[in-house]
């Protein structure tokens, strides 16, 4: 008899059940090897390897912790327990020796979480889910790839620049788009968005405890930086939520939840966001259009006292001071705001001139992103900002300036088409547990170009990955077999 050697298996042969364990194998190597070398940061290096090999085993949880990232935590370095957002959302040459690193651990996850995918799917020889909202999520990254190479391929064009102003929309587009393939049932998307309104509880409460410990005494013209300007969106898409359990079907252990509705108001008064208050105006009168069309009882038992209750709180702190009036104060700093407020406002009206004679300027293909624009009207310097002549307030006209009238359209179609989406599911779903999600999310994809209208947030990592969120669930909930497999 004669022995024949057995010829090596090939590597594409191997389970792909072995892959993730290979990979973190490597990756613990790499840790090691990373940690001698930055000592002080070996936490963070073992954060780091331990998110990455718990998303090449299971993508989903990169994502959770991308978003989670994003949105329950505020990028302040004065507060402690909110560096780990500062960390987290900040480019990794800023807080460590890396200076090559030019990502952000939020960016770094929601690549690695895109590669998993493509893995996974290379490995099944299968393509990954498609997202609902394919079609318009497309044309718009198509559009922002092209208004970087029309910016930075003129002459004075920066490239540093261009992909910083559009990195977050690309974070939000590949959010929306890794969702039907990570997100595998309903319940799994509804146990997330549960997830995430508990984490922007703790994040009320912590801004409670941070405004009466680290800012003791502060007044409210010292605390513009204290807190995050896009947190407001992800409170009241919270409150939504948790009022929206009490009109449609729900278990009674969630709709207990509404009691941390005052909390989560609360810590929005401490923000002193105006901003934030008019999107929650706007979100709950929203909702009581979708409980007069599909809730007509309840409408006239809770939306018309409720109503009447406001309107009083209006007039008895119209003129007020304090957090208790920041409410009321929102409201009439529209028509008549004093003191910071009309400052402010004086601030974005010239400057939002500037923006619109820019515009005029490049009326069909904007200045590009990494373009700065023309201060045809003199503003107050705020030169120790470098994206000071990059990225005005008003970020729905700088989307519009930065891509032209292609891009600005393409925007508006994609939050109208998510919107209309939302609204179809809803009346299908008004019967199930799913409905206060789906009237939370498309109050969420309202609020998102409301606050863009009139403060820097499609620039923010955290607003961002809240949109892709919206639009993704949004698009997965629409499937015929996530329906199947709920």
């Amino acid at each position: 008899m004669i022995a024949t050697a057995r010829a090596p298996r090939p590597l594409s042969s191997l389970p792909p059940r072995l892959l993730p364990g290979a990979a973190l194998v490597v990756a613990s190597l790499a840790a090691v090897a990373a940690t001698l070398v930055l000592q002080q940061y070996a936490l963070a290096v073992m954060a780091a390897v331990l998110g990455g090999a718990l998303t090449l085993w299971r993508p989903r949880v990169g994502l959770y912790l991308a978003v989670l990232l994003a949105v329950a935590l505020e990028p302040i370095t004065i507060d402690p327990v909110m560096t780990v957002g500062w960390i987290a959302q900040s480019d990794v040459s800023s807080w460590s020796p890396l200076s090559f690193l030019v990502f952000t651990p939020v960016e770094a996850l929601v690549a690695l979480t895109a590669l998993a995918v493509l893995g996974r799917a290379v490995l099944d020889r299968r393509a990954p889910p498609r997202a609902q909202l394919l079609g318009p999520l497309l044309v718009f990254l198509a559009l922002l790839v092209l208004s970087v190479l029309w910016g930075v391929g003129r002459g004075g064009g920066s490239a540093n620049k261009a992909l910083w102003e559009m990195r977050n929309l690309v974070v939000g587009v590949t959010i929306a788009l890794l969702i039907p393939a990570v997100l595998e049932t309903r319940a799994q998307t509804e146990r997330f968005l549960s997830v995430m309104a508990v984490a922007v509880v703790v994040l009320s409460v912590e801004i409670i405890v941070r405004r009466f410990t680290v800012l003791p005494g502060a007044a409210a013209d010292t605390t513009d930086l204290a807190f995050g300007h896009e947190t407001p969106v992800f409170m009241n898409f919270t409150v939504v939520l948790l009022l929206a359990r009490l009109i449609w079907p729900a278990r009674p252990r969630q709709r207990l939840w509404v009691l941390m509705v005052p909390i989560i108001l609360w810590a929005e008064m401490l923000t002193g966001r105006r901003a934030g208050w008019v999107g929650l105006d706007v979100a709950l009168i929203l909702l009581a259009v979708f409980m007069f069309r599909l809730r007509r009882a309840h409408f006239y038992l809770l939306v018309l006292p409720l109503a009447l209750i406001y309107c009083g709180y209006l007039v008895t702190f119209w003129n007020a001071q304090g957090a208790l009036a920041e409410p009321a104060r929102a409201v009439r700093s529209i028509s008549d705001p004093e003191g910071r407020d009309l400052s402010s406002n004086l601030y974005r009206q010239t400057e939002t001139g500037d923006v619109r004679q820019n515009i005029h300027a490049h009326p069909l293909t904007g200045l590009g992103f990494g373009q700065p624009y023309v201060f045809y009207i003199p503003l107050p310097d705020l030169s120790w900002w470098p994206f000071w002549h990059y990225v005005p307030h008003n970020a729905m006209l700088w989307l519009w300036l930065k891509t032209g009238p292609a891009g600005f359209v393409a925007f508006l179609t994609l939050i109208g088409v998510g919107i209309a989406r939302g609204v179809q599911l809803l009346k299908q779903r008004s019967r199930s547990e799913s409905a206060p999600f789906i009237a939370a999310l498309v109050s969420g994809l309202l609020m998102v170009p409301i606050y863009s209208y009139v403060d820097i947030g499609l620039t923010s990592v955290r607003l961002c990955a809240f949109l892709g969120l919206a639009l993704g669930v949004i698009g997965v909930w629409g499937r015929k077999s996530a329906e199947e497999s709920a």
